[in-house]
């Protein structure tokens, strides 16, 4: 099966949506590409749906690609996850590293979440 990566321009932040099975390197990928092209559209958030993806990591993989988002993804104000499993372990080693990473489990809430900042700026 095919690791897919989606991007949606034209809203307040930069949509990603990943699918398929994913090692750490195309998980790594799909945050690189979210870097690239929100430095190059200034967006300030990202929104990745990761609802399709079937994450093949370790727990310390886990982590690991979560301080790897608070490296690519310095720039930026706020980045909503959307899993369909519990990521604690990413969204932690994100948030020790100094980045604001949630994690959340529906696109509703991830989406009121990265509009609440926009409001507050």
């Amino acid at each position: 099966m095919l690791f897919n990566i989606a991007v949606k321009h034209g809203g307040p932040w930069l949509l990603v949506v990943g699918s398929g099975p994913a090692e750490f390197c195309d998980l790594a990928a799909l945050v690189d590409v979210a870097a690239r092209l929100a430095n190059a559209k200034s967006y300030r958030c990202v929104l990745a749906d990761l609802l399709a993806v079937d994450p093949q990591l370790t727990q310390d993989e886990f982590a690991r690609i979560g301080r790897y988002v608070a490296t690519a993804l310095d720039g930026l104000d706020r980045v909503a996850a959307v899993v369909a499993r519990d990521r604690s372990t990413t969204e932690s080693a994100a948030n020790q590293a100094g980045f604001r990473l949630r994690m959340f489990s529906d696109l509703h809430t991830a989406e009121a979440w990265l509009a609440s900042e926009a409001h507050a700026a």
